[in-house]
C-alpha cells in the first residue's frame, strides 16, 4: 500500500522488523479482557457449586466481591 506525502501512515503497515504498535495494543487490550472473563467465569462457577447456604456466607465469594468493589 502506497501512500501520498504527508498522509499519515496506516497503523497496520511496518517495514521488515518493526513492531506494529496498534495491533501490539490491540493484544494486549484482548489478553486483559480474556482474564477478566476467565476470572468471572471462576466466580460463576463457583457460585453454582458452592455448599454454603447463602453465598453471603461464603469466605471465597465475599473475598471475590471485596476484589470487584472499590
Amino acid at each position: 500500500m502506497r501512500q501520498r506525502a504527508g498522509s499519515p501512515r496506516c497503523p497496520l503497515e511496518a517495514a521488515p522488523g518493526e513492531v506494529r504498535p496498534y495491533p501490539r495494543g490491540r493484544i494486549e487490550v484482548l489478553d486483559r479482557r480474556i482474564e477478566a472473563m476467565r476470572e468471572a467465569r471462576a466466580r460463576i462457577s463457583h457460585a453454582l457449586t458452592c455448599a454454603h447456604p447463602s453465598l453471603l456466607d461464603c469466605p471465597t465469594f465475599r473475598a471475590g466481591l471485596r476484589d470487584l468493589l472499590p
